[in-house]
């Protein structure tokens, strides 16, 4: 799961567990972050699968982003099959404040990615 070699894999057996150890963890490394499974029971639900989403995202970010850290996870969550690494790569993009976008090159790249045009946002996926 590690895109770099200066990251920490730490596996549990149950996620209240890799809760513990998160915790734990922020002690010893800066960037230590947890990749929680979906949890298909509550997953489409408002609270829970926007948090599970956030969670996840976060991790994959920062696994692209960051030098080194320390992701603890369970063995359901490690054996989810996900996109590649470059393929999550290729849909971040960083808007700066200040910076100039072109309308056209933004809706397209969102809708690329999966994103709809709606009239009101209903919830938060990405932190």
């Amino acid at each position: 799961m590690a895109f770099r070699e200066k990251w920490i894999l730490y596996l549990c057996k149950t996620e209240e567990r890799a809760k513990e150890i998160l915790q734990d963890g922020k002690i010893f490394a800066e960037n230590c972050v947890l990749f929680p499974a979906k949890d298909y029971l509550f997953y489409k639900a408002d609270t829970r699968g926007n948090y599970i989403s956030r969670e996840r995202s976060e991790c994959l970010r920062q696994l692209v982003e960051e030098e080194e850290g320390m992701v603890v996870t369970t063995l359901p969550a490690m054996l989810e099959k996900l996109e590649g690494k470059n393929a999550f790569r290729q849909a971040v993009f960083t808007v700066q404040l200040g910076q100039t976008l072109s309308w056209k090159a933004c809706k397209d790249n969102l809708h690329s990615l999966g994103y709809q045009r709606v009239d009101q946002v209903e919830s938060r996926v990405f932190p």
